[in-house]
């Protein structure tokens, strides 16, 4: 999957490209940049595991090892589940990187988890699912693959009436003889191509995200001094899940990538760091953001839970180059 074209397309007419691009005048400019990123590294090895239990009162217990350190991957993690197995969100309860309790995940870093730890969760709740459908089906007298689970109740397809409540079913299931607890594992790791130590050759995730930014800027011919006007995003992160957390991750990441053009710099001399605090180190705070225009390209990845795959740093690479090509 790769909405790179479209989202070069997007950015630059969100810009003005076409009217503004060499015919603004002195000291003002576009400028467009574009970047991809992997949906988790495959250097050495990549691997994420989750537990999905059913229990008695229809809520699900989701048991991952990624840590949510502020982008918002136990919601994500929590939808997937959800609707994998049939249930409201808010009937998923999460609970995330506590190492004694849950399967190893490598972490929350080259922006894996929705992909990596997403698919270990949608097979953890698929196996959940599938126990579910096979022992209510018992207790309903009929096939499994004519039973259907959606919105925590389930049901013969084409005949509501004939079902029960995801938490009557379990009950029900734990109470039979030969019950029990209903617990779904799944396990996921990328099928991909290690770097060859001599060439470099390879494939080192199974998915990849494309963007293209585009900004305005206004540069003062005496100083120097660069003014981001305008940025305009487009991002093609497969299926976005959570489309608000998205627009969210990508704003953040154009600030980021706004002081890396133009106001971050370690100040080094003999090795000592000479601006080690906030008050000399400029990270942009929120006068310095310009207004924003954030897109997002919805293409459908094939590897990817329900079609997504990785997005957060990946929206943050276009933006250095489109404001020093502006």
């Amino acid at each position: 999957s790769c909405g790179l074209s479209e989202c070069i397309r997007e950015a630059a007419d969100r810009i003005g490209w076409e009217y503004k691009r060499g015919k603004l005048p002195l000291g003002r400019g576009v400028g467009l940049g574009t970047g991809a990123y992997y949906s988790g590294s495959r250097y050495v090895h990549d691997t994420s595991g989750a537990y999905v239990r059913l229990r008695e009162d229809g809520s699900i217990s989701l048991i991952t090892g990624a840590p949510d350190i502020g982008q918002g991957s136990d919601t994500a993690l929590a939808q997937i589940a959800a609707e994998e197995i049939g249930v409201r969100l808010e009937d998923v309860h999460v609970t995330s990187a506590d190492s004694e309790l849950a399967p190893v995940d490598e972490g929350a870093f080259a922006s894996r988890v929705t992909f990596v730890a997403g698919n270990a969760v949608k097979l953890a709740a698929a196996d959940a699912r599938r126990q579910l459908v096979e022992k209510a089906a018992d207790l309903l007298e009929v096939h499994p693959e004519d039973l259907r689970v959606r919105d925590g109740e389930v049901h013969v397809a084409g005949n509501p009436e004939l079902g029960m409540t995801v938490a009557e079913a379990v009950t029900a299931i734990m109470k039979a003889d030969g019950g029990g607890n209903i617990l779904g594992r799944g396990n996921y790791v990328p099928d991909v191509e290690k770097l060859h130590p001599e060439t470099g050759a390879g494939n080192i995730s199974g998915a990849y995200s494309f963007g293209a930014q585009a900004a305005e800027v206004e540069v003062n011919p005496r100083t120097g001094r660069v003014n981001v006007l305008r940025m305009t995003a487009a991002i093609d992160c497969g299926r976005p899940l959570n489309p608000m957390a998205v627009e969210g991750q990508m704003e953040g990441s154009i600030a980021m990538g706004l002081g890396w053009a133009l106001s971050e710099d370690f100040v080094r001399v003999e090795g000592r760091t000479l601006n080690a605090s906030f008050l000399d180190y400029h990270i942009p705070r929120v006068e310095n953001v310009p207004p924003m225009d954030v897109i997002i390209v919805e293409t459908e990845d094939p590897l990817g839970p329900f079609g997504a795959k990785g997005m957060s740093e990946g929206s943050m690479l276009p933006t250095a180059p489109a404001v020093v090509n502006a």
